[in-house]
């Protein structure tokens, strides 16, 4: 899997995207932004699950 980043850059990606989900969920004013702040946690998780990967191979 060559994406051109390192599996650190990955896991500290997906850390930060998974921590904007808690950020869309505190301006949630509507069902778009609960939306928002799932679609986040589940991309930062495969983020941080993919740098994993990559660390171990």
């Amino acid at each position: 899997m060559n994406t051109n980043t390192t599996g650190k850059q990955d896991i500290i990606l997906g850390v930060i995207v998974f921590l904007a989900g808690f950020l869309a969920l505190g301006f949630a004013t509507s069902s778009l932004s609960l939306l928002t702040a799932v679609v986040s946690w589940i991309a930062g998780i495969y983020m941080i699950i993919r740098g994993v990967r990559k660390n171990r191979a």
